[in-house]
């Protein structure tokens, strides 16, 4: 059975507060992830400079989209990047757009002449996982996964619009008939305690192999010492994050940018500069091109 006593079929129509959770979601995901940069009170959304990026498996073949480890067949899988690479950028920008989908899809769904308040705050759902994001040290902190979730997610998402407290039911069961949630797992390299991250993993594969899990599980982390995930199973996808193409770096300056007068003469003045600087190596982590571009436009003389 699932850790948390509940069997995972779920119930014959969605939960009516999945509407609320799923609207809250699509609001705070688009925020900029990087806590430690100055506020940009004038920021672009998430989505107005995000870069498409890629991911290589570690069957070593062709890397290929990074959305593809949000469809992987196994329902453990683990995302490698190094610091600063992008991997709570991808989860975050994970969260908008399956938000924006499924409520697009319910919104396509639902026409009536004679709404029904109630009916009118379930989304209508195609089959697909429904994102969840958690930061690895908060479920350490909990020895099960639902109230951790409820915890979590109440406490991130409630300046944002949701309408109440989620409780721990609403994260025992699958939120829509076929559909599991995806819960990712962020920053396992976050917690500092050996024993504590191998114990995680150990939960996280134990609900996984459950056949009537209401769960799919993402990790997404930096390379751990010690072999620590080659503790899972080989079966288990693994991806690697890949860092941004000369390519990438210009088109994130050119997303960034698009506001200012005379935006293309920035884009070059930005890669000379880079270039000038011989700062190529160091741009090609997301978060350093984001850091360089926030110093640009602050002083763009």
């Amino acid at each position: 059975m699932p850790e948390d006593g509940s069997r995972g079929a779920g119930t014959a129509v969605p939960d009516t507060r999945l509407g609320s959770y799923l609207r809250a979601v699509r609001c705070a995901a688009d925020q900029q992830p990087y806590p430690g940069l100055a506020v940009e009170l004038d920021a672009p959304p998430l989505a107005d400079v995000y870069v498409p990026r890629r991911a290589e498996s570690r069957s070593g073949r062709a890397q290929a989209p990074a959305e593809h480890v949000f469809t992987a067949e196994s329902r453990l899988r683990v995302l490698l990047a190094g610091p600063g690479h992008g991997k709570s950028t991808l989860l975050r920008h994970h969260l908008a757009s399956a938000s924006r989908h499924l409520l697009h899809h319910r919104a396509e769904a639902t026409t009536t002449t004679d709404p029904d308040p109630v009916l009118d705050s379930i989304p209508v759902l195609d089959p697909i996982p429904v994102p969840v994001l958690i930061r690895a040290t908060e479920l350490v902190a909990s020895p099960l996964l639902a109230p951790a979730l409820a915890a979590a997610v109440t406490e991130a998402l409630g300046p944002f619009g949701l309408r109440e407290a989620l409780a721990e039911d609403f994260f025992r069961r699958r939120p829509h008939p076929g559909a599991p949630w995806l819960v990712m797992v962020d920053g396992l390299d976050e917690v500092p305690d050996r024993t504590a991250r191998l114990s995680l993993l150990d939960r996280l594969a134990r609900e996984a192999a459950h056949k009537d899990s209401p769960y799919r599980f993402l990790i997404a982390t930096r390379p751990l010492p010690g072999g620590e995930l080659d503790r899972l199973d080989q079966a288990v996808d693994r991806f690697t994050l890949q860092p941004f193409t000369d390519a990438d770096v210009r088109t994130y300056a050119e997303k960034r940018f698009s506001s200012l007068p005379d935006a293309d003469r920035h884009v070059r003045a930005f890669a000379n500069g880079i270039r000038r600087t011989r700062l190529e190596g160091l741009a090609c982590i997301p978060l350093m091109t984001a850091m360089l571009c926030h110093l640009y436009a602050a002083d763009v003389d």
